[in-house]
């Protein structure tokens, strides 16, 4: 309808237009008449006995009069019209015999001409003149607005079936929407539109089998939970109540630190939302969480060692990097046998920057190293507990970097785990430093 009404609307701002411009020209052709007519009698002989010959009633369409030099009358052509006596040589606008003239004076060898038309027939005509212009458009202003109605109609039908299809579709539904005969323009919408939707499945699909995975997780540590608040209250002596106690009480660690990984997990999930990237100091980070993790070092008697430099930046989200810096050096203390050692590296490789984490545990199997990303898997014969949910955390940080992560064998005997981020910063008062070794703790 906005398109019919403005098609109409074009169509009266043209023809009106069109009428304005047509009507200034044919008053412009009329002048020129006028002129020609006083030109035809600028070289006639003198009239000294004329006898006017003319109806009472028919109209004045040009009025002409012709004097000599000395305002002696040669000609009339209606006396009963009071022309002005004197003229102005050239075109005017005159008031005469209660109407408006328009007025043609010129002088010839020896006599002025005046050529006069009233205002109201040479509109008339002018007008008259314009509005037959006008024909082919008004004859064609309706078949436009009707062929533009018609057209958008067919154009508007793909629309409306895309919109039933959409507004029919329920919330569980996102499947790619059809692309079917829809006009070209709106075929990157509808693109845009299922690569919306992918992503959405993608992420509830996901979400649906955390949320599986998660409640078939938590339903061992609860039972066992529930175990043993049962043998806490059966318990007969002191030394049981205590033995039982010290149960509970792990358990309740081992709940709370499952608690605290799925919340890590779902966190970390790939959203545009929850995802702030900034400059972090890679190098500032990794001293950090191994500060944090002196006391667990310390109680396993682990050697944890660090080589990087003053500062070394990347592009990130903070949180989420301290996150998997924690969990990768976590699992290397927590894996690693008493009187073991781990050792932290973060440098340059060419344009990224890289932190590598090496220790000398029992490593995971090369066969073994793609299924170690899914949630809850954890190797055959590991004797450390775990939920398996430390390198799912980190591969999904890795992903929403654009990061790579890489396994292989290290030097110390176990597992190297090597994270590389890309667009780094290399920089210390403005100019690069080789990288310096800084022993965090030794505890032999």
């Amino acid at each position: 309808m906005f398109l019919v009404l403005a098609a109409i609307a074009t169509a009266v701002a043209i023809g009106y237009l069109t009428y304005r411009e047509t009507l200034e020209q044919n008053k412009r052709l009329i002048d020129y008449q006028l002129r020609q007519t006083a030109l035809s009698l600028r070289d006639q002989g003198s009239v000294d006995d004329w006898q006017p010959d003319f109806l009472d009633d028919e109209k004045n369409d040009v009025v002409v009069q012709i004097w000599t030099i000395k305002g002696n009358v040669l000609y009339m052509s209606h006396p009963g019209i009071a022309l002005p006596d004197r003229a102005i040589i050239g075109f005017e606008n005159v008031q005469a015999g209660g109407q408006h003239w328009r007025v043609y004076s010129m002088r010839g060898r020896d006599r002025i001409i005046q050529v006069a038309q009233p205002y109201q027939i040479r509109h008339d005509l002018a007008a008259s003149a314009a509005l037959h212009s006008l024909r082919p458009l008004i004859a064609f202003a309706p078949l436009m607005a009707l062929l533009v109605w018609l057209t958008v109609g067919k154009a508007m039908r793909p629309l409306r079936r895309l919109e039933r299809e959409v507004t029919s579709r329920g919330a569980r539904s996102l499947d790619p929407v059809s692309e079917k005969d829809l006009p070209s323009e709106i075929v990157p919408v509808v693109q845009a539109l299922n690569s919306l939707l992918a992503k959405l499945k993608q992420a509830f699909d996901g979400q649906r089998a955390f949320v599986a995975d998660a409640a078939h997780e938590l339903r061992s540590p609860l039972t066992a939970l529930k175990l043993q608040l049962h043998l806490l209250a059966s318990a007969r002596n002191e030394a049981d109540k205590a033995s039982a106690l010290c149960t509970l009480n792990e358990g309740v660690d081992r709940a709370s630190r499952l608690i605290e990984q799925l919340l890590t997990a779902a966190r970390t999930e790939y959203s545009e939302n929850s995802y702030q990237e900034e400059s972090v100091n890679l190098a500032e980070m990794m001293r950090r969480v191994i500060a944090e993790l002196f006391v667990l070092a310390q109680n396993r008697n682990i050697d944890i060692g660090m080589d990087a430099p003053d500062t070394l930046d990347v592009r990130g989200d903070a949180g989420q990097i301290y996150i998997l810096i924690r969990n990768l050096l976590d699992n290397a203390v927590r894996y690693t046998p008493e009187n073991g050692s781990v050792q932290a590296k973060v440098e340059t490789s060419g344009d990224k920057a890289c932190l590598t984490v090496d220790d000398s545990g029992p490593g995971i199997p090369a066969e073994e190293r793609k299924r170690v990303f899914r949630r809850f898997y954890r190797s055959q014969g590991t004797a450390q507990s775990g939920n398996g949910l430390g390198l799912s955390i980190v591969k999904n940080i890795v992903h929403q970097h654009r990061a790579t992560i890489e396994f292989g064998d290290s030097a110390l005997g176990g597992l190297q785990v090597k994270v590389c981020f890309r667009a780094i910063t290399y920089s210390q008062g403005g100019a690069a430093k080789p990288p310096v070794q800084q022993i965090v703790h030794e505890t032999r």
